[in-house]
């Protein structure tokens, strides 16, 4: 949108939706020998509904040798997912001398709560000006800042400056410095809040019998 010959906004928009399913063809403890072959069942059984909503807003302004940009954009994730990953448990063994001989190292398994709803919000902000000092020869200096629901700390403040000089007319070197932080990931996130001990649980036996993991008394940590 042209405000005046010098100012120009731009609004984007945008939502997204995505499933994704993953099911194990067959519904068993899986067997993982190091270094030599996996079997028996999958241990990814889940299911994932991903929703997105975007925006974001810039506003250019120029006059003369200095040009002026600022703008900010969000971003909305809401997750619905179902994980029974490794809810049968998967049997580790070092090699294949001990599959033949029955004796695996560990045996996990999860167990617990498999529904969980997320919700992510990232927000970020920027300024950055753009001043040309001479024909061929541009400053940019900016600040940027970062910010999401899932990290307490909001200072994320993120200086940038970059140069372009221009050699004749088809050349052009670009150099520039800057401080970025980046994102948690949402999928990190997800993983903290279903194994916090309450929603989920991950049993570990160590040098369990086999294929009853529990059969020699062995428990779980």
């Amino acid at each position: 949108m042209l405000f005046r010959s010098r100012s120009v906004n731009e609004a984007r928009f945008g939502f997204s939706r995505e499933t994704s399913n993953t099911s194990p063809n067959t519904r068993d403890v899986a067997i993982n020998v190091q270094d030599a072959f996996s079997s028996g069942g999958s241990p990814r059984d889940n299911e994932t509904i991903r929703k997105n909503l975007q925006f974001a807003n810039q506003v250019s302004w120029s006059k003369g040798k200095l040009n002026l940009k600022g703008g900010a954009q969000g971003n909305l994730f809401q997750f619905h997912t179902l994980s029974r990953d490794n809810f049968l448990g998967t049997f580790e063994f070092a090699s294949l001398d001990a599959f033949r001989s029955g004796t695996p190292i560990t045996f996990t398994q999860n167990s617990g709560n498999p529904l969980l709803d997320l919700s992510q919000f990232e927000w970020a902000m920027f300024l950055q000006s753009d001043y040309r000092i001479a024909p061929n020869l541009m400053l940019s200096v900016g600040l940027r800042s970062e910010l999401q629901n899932h990290i307490s700390d909001a200072n994320n403040f993120d200086p940038r400056v970059g140069i372009a000089y221009s050699i004749g007319k088809l050349t052009v070197i670009r150099g520039g410095a800057g401080l970025f932080h980046q994102r948690l990931n949402a999928n990190t996130v997800q993983s903290v809040q279903r194994l916090d001990g309450t929603r989920q649980l991950q049993a570990v036996i160590q040098n369990p019998a086999f294929p009853n993991p529990f059969a020699n008394g062995g428990t779980a940590t």
